[in-house]
């Protein structure tokens, strides 16, 4: 039975927070759970804090999103006259450092469409961070030996978690809504209408400041940003307002918000009827009072993928996909040379009537078909190659000069053959200059002759820039017999 895994991160002032779900027959349910307060804000005892509670998980990580705190991103939003979503992807390319202070190079932003219009305008949110604040927290995970796939902030998990505790309930709100997580020392006001977030805010006041002393300027601190919510237009009137907690909340509070705002306002125990596993050890949560797991549980357990925003750098996403390619054209060669050595041993076998080892040829065949399924295509283009050099050079030396001589920050997109009886290549390259290697390095080959490098172009996306080319060469041997 396949099981899927996903792990959040989560690192606030306080506490990192580790959790892990697996995901069975479309069903996830909590398979690890692990919070610590961080001993000093040194980024040693950071890093050391994080290896500890990842090296206690059986097994991997799996799919790993980092969540960073909503103080650490701006978010405004756009109302733009498109509903296609990569003109609108375009125009807030132009126009956001009009709405950010700073440079465009300084900032990752992501966005999702929150609703369309019938005049034909959309609004969408846009969640935009600095270069350097994503650099340091990767950098934080990247030393404790965490790579996440995507980075997200704690608003959009929140947001989710809301979700998901409505549909356990199977009860419906058209209206906006105002969710206010709290956590120990900090919380989350958050805006939510039909599963999009509209805005959210984080405020340093939390459980611990629900007493007597500090509980009106807490009550303020909200109102100030239901007042923004307002003015900036943001979305509609709020029907109903959601105050989560891992533990109970004094009455008080939940009668002066509904007093200040005048809709109704329930509190809810934010980890009430979560499916875990067995064996999950919750002691930690109880251990660590008050803290707040709404935005990992909601990453986790009601994720959406279609709704994501990811603030995840290009040129991360960009250099796991080169390698990537560069693992599976590997494999490829391997898979081939396989097939190549099982065959001439059946043959072989078949030949001196071996009928007990050739049986068991044909069974590890058997084990490795499916595998090879996935390299037809490159396997067909070799087969071609084959023919036209009449096996003076064998296809193996040549996949296997071309993976020596690449650099590592170069994929191919295709490996052809034209008329000409030139070997063409086709990809992309991070920096130019890899380019120029790869062009050298085949000019040195002592197995190919007449290296043409016919195009580079550059490709700018909002987070990042490729440079692709188109390369053409003979093999060695042709050249001498013209």
């Amino acid at each position: 039975m396949k099981k899927l895994i996903y792990t959040t991160i989560e690192i606030t002032e306080s506490h990192v927070k580790v959790l892990q779900a697996k995901e069975i027959k479309r069903k996830r349910s909590l398979t690890y759970c692990d919070i610590r307060p961080i001993p000093s804000s040194q980024e040693e005892d950071i890093v050391k804090v994080l290896s500890e509670m990842t090296s206690k998980i059986k097994g991997t990580l799996g799919y790993i999103i980092a969540i960073i705190p909503r103080r650490l991103i701006t978010l405004v939003q756009f109302y733009l006259p498109t509903h296609v979503e990569a003109e609108i992807r375009q125009m807030i390319d132009l126009q956001i450092v009009n709405r950010v202070p700073y440079a465009k190079e300084d900032i990752i932003f992501d966005c999702q469409i929150i609703e369309k219009d019938e005049s034909g305008y959309s609004r969408s949110l846009v969640a935009v961070v600095q270069n350097s604040v994503i650099k340091n927290y990767l950098n934080r995970l990247q030393m404790a030996g965490i790579h996440p796939v995507e980075v997200a902030f704690s608003s959009l998990g929140i947001g989710q978690w809301y979700e998901y505790k409505k549909n356990q309930q199977k009860t419906e709100i058209d209206r906006p809504v105002l969710i206010i997580d709290l956590d120990v020392d900090h919380s989350d006001i958050s805006f939510y209408q039909k599963n999009q977030i509209l805005f959210s805010r984080e405020v340093g006041f939390g459980l611990k400041d629900l007493h007597t002393d500090t509980i009106n300027t807490f009550i303020q601190q909200i109102g100030l940003t239901v007042g923004t919510y307002k003015k900036e237009k943001m979305g509609a009137a709020v029907e109903a307002g959601f105050v989560f907690s891992s533990m109970d909340i004094p009455d008080f509070f939940i009668d002066k918000l509904k007093e200040e705002h005048g809709f109704s306002v329930e509190k809810v125990c934010s980890m009430d009827n979560v499916p875990y596993t067995q064996d999950i050890a919750l002691a930690r949560l109880w251990e660590n009072e008050g803290v707040s797991l709404s935005a990992s549980a909601g990453i986790l357990l009601g994720r959406d993928e279609k709704r994501n925003i990811n603030l995840i750098p290009q040129k991360v996403t960009d250099s796991r996909q080169i390698k990537e390619i560069k693992k599976q054209g590997l494999q490829s060669v391997i898979l081939i040379g396989l097939i190549i050595f099982f065959s001439s041993m059946a043959l072989i076998l078949e030949g001196n009537h071996k009928s007990r080892h050739l049986q068991y040829i044909q069974d590890e065949t058997k084990k490795i078909r499916p595998k090879v399924k996935k390299t037809k295509k490159l396997k067909t283009r070799l087969g071609v190659l084959g023919h036209t050099f009449d096996g003076e050079v064998l296809v193996a030396e040549i996949i296997k000069e071309l993976y020596a001589l690449t650099p590592k920050d170069i994929a191919y997109n295709s490996f052809d053959l034209n008329n000409k009886k030139e070997i063409v290549l086709e990809g992309m390259a991070k920096q130019a200059g890899d380019i120029n290697n790869l062009q050298s390095k085949l000019v040195s080959s002592t197995l190919f002759a007449n290296v043409n490098l016919q195009y580079t172009k550059k490709r700018r996306t909002v987070k990042g820039e490729l440079t692709y080319f188109k390369m053409s060469f003979n093999l060695f041997s042709d050249k001498k017999e013209n």
